[in-house]
């Protein structure tokens, strides 16, 4: 049979209300079930049913699977975060912000503001904490995101912030520009995986 938009929109709501609450996990779902029904002939929502029941264990499966995906995901950190074009521009938006902020010597500008990277994405652990108990197009990228670069700047905290204030020249303002990058980074990222996802919605959608 020939699945319409409509349909699709309607599986998809039948797993959000079943707990699929992360869209990658629930478009995986969402994608086996419609070729599952075009295999088929007969009444759609008949066929659907069918189909819910004979792969109820599969559905169970991948429901719990968040836990498993949230903890193997990583992000590309050079594809997704270095050598991303957002990320370059933001490095010289940075570096350039630093360099012409009014201070005396670069020792008062790092006094001031060293550990801003690590403080610039605090509003984004708020935003995920919220996004993780209360959206229901959850991606698990973005976790992974919030993870790798949270170690990244836990590794700016510990060992870069003592080699910053201990150069205090050019290349102390480019490391901190090079951190406040990552930092903002972790806002962009979030929106990126999500936007992802709605496109291989539509996608699908045809």
């Amino acid at each position: 049979m020939k699945v319409t938009a409509k349909q699709i929109n309607r599986i998809d709501e039948r797993l959000i209300a079943t707990g699929f609450h992360f869209m990658d996990i629930r478009l995986e779902v969402l994608d086996h079930l419609v070729c599952l029904l075009e295999e088929r002939e007969g009444d759609f929502d008949t066929e659907l049913e069918k189909i819910f029941i004979s792969e109820s264990a599969y559905l169970q499966q991948q429901r719990k699977s968040f836990l498993f995906r949230m903890a193997g995901a990583r992000i590309n950190l050079f594809k997704d975060l270095l050598w991303n074009p957002v990320f370059i521009t933001l490095c010289i938006l940075s570096f350039t912000v630093y360099s012409l902020l009014p201070y005396n010597s670069v020792r008062d500008l790092l006094n001031d503001l060293d550990i801003l990277p690590v403080a610039l994405p605090i509003a984004a652990f708020v935003l995920h904490g919220w996004y993780f108990f209360r959206s229901k197009n959850k991606v698990t990228g973005t976790f992974a995101a919030l993870f790798s670069i949270s170690l990244l700047l836990q590794f700016y905290l510990l060992f870069l912030v003592p080699l910053v204030r201990k150069l205090e020249n050019t290349w102390s303002v480019l490391i901190l520009s090079l951190f406040t990058s990552v930092g903002l980074m972790m806002y962009v990222l979030f929106f990126t995986y999500k936007h992802k996802n709605e496109a291989k919605y539509r996608k699908l959608l045809g």
